[in-house]
């Protein structure tokens, strides 16, 4: 399974992979598709990672009404997982391939007549991100956030900065 980039966007930092499957059967898939994910997803090589993805399948689904075949397309995704070090990667696939899985059971059984034809391919669309930490004068806001003038930086004394931010909230600047 080879995945190729086909989507990327600000900069880079938000990345589309797409990996061609045209298989009629979903658990078959599942082991190669883990071996290949967890080598995109670790292609950085250190050990902490800052990442987060979804994983995504593109489905044709088959229905007969009135004796014509209708074929229509649905896309099913995992939830966004943070990823912070290659130790987690197998086990988010995992997670993520579950809820894929029970998403799709439950449109099957759940009386949509639809019937799992073929799964075209597999997106996994990942983002790097930057955690931002807080605390009393210890970073300063990035100049992204400190320009839209939605956030404060508040400036005390002594250990008592989740104190006056819930006052900053409660008594808002009246200007």
């Amino acid at each position: 399974m080879i995945f190729r980039t086909f989507n990327s966007s600000f900069r880079g930092a938000v990345q589309s992979w797409r990996a061609e499957i045209h298989s009629a059967d979903l658990e078959s898939i599942f082991d190669p598709s883990r071996t290949a994910l967890y080598d995109l997803l670790s292609r950085d090589g250190g050990p902490v990672l800052r990442l987060r993805f979804i994983i995504c399948f593109n489905i044709i689904f088959r229905k007969i009404v009135d004796e014509d075949v209708l074929e229509q397309s649905f896309y099913f995704c995992s939830d966004a997982t943070r990823l912070l070090a290659i130790s987690q990667i197998m086990s988010c696939i995992d997670r993520a391939f579950t809820k894929i899985q029970n998403t799709i059971d439950a449109f099957i059984h759940n009386g949509s007549g639809w019937i799992l034809h073929e799964v075209q391919y597999l997106d996994v669309h990942e983002g790097n991100f930057r955690e931002i930490a807080g605390g009393c004068l210890n970073a300063a806001l990035p100049s992204n956030l400190k320009n839209k003038h939605a956030l404060l930086s508040l400036h005390c004394s002594g250990n008592q900065c989740f104190l006056f931010a819930v006052l900053a909230t409660l008594f808002p600047p009246e200007n």
